[in-house]
């Protein structure tokens, strides 16, 4: 698997490509430990090129769900594919990582939680 992070707009971008399977769940979370010690509190987690995901994959995005969560901050996926979807919603993950179409409409989300909460 590749795994590319970056910030954009204040949020860390965590961009996978491949299978997120038991053979690639350390990288990935990995990856989320990286962008987290960086001092940022909100993730979107790009998905649009995870071919594959398993059980364990979908464990580690629950684990990640909840360490940013702890951390007091949010993580959001982006560019989910049907497969990945249907397998969120069959896990019942579907309502913690709502389908968002594009990094930026993530992005966009955070802004405007940021706004709401400043009101």
């Amino acid at each position: 698997m590749e795994v590319l992070c970056y910030e954009k707009s204040g949020v860390a971008v965590i961009q996978m490509r491949g299978s997120l399977t038991h053979a690639s769940v350390q990288q990935f979370e990995g990856a989320m430990k990286e962008a987290l010690q960086t001092g940022t509190k909100n993730v979107v987690t790009d998905v649009e090129g995870i071919t594959f995901v398993d059980s364990l994959g979908l464990g580690a995005l629950i684990r990640s769900y909840m360490i940013v969560r702890k951390a007091g901050g949010n993580l959001k996926l982006a560019c989910a594919s049907a497969e990945l979807n249907r397998a969120l919603r069959q896990a019942g993950l579907a309502s913690t990582f709502p389908g968002l179409q594009s990094v930026d409409a993530a992005l966009n989300e955070f802004s405007n939680d940021l706004k709401e909460a400043s009101r």
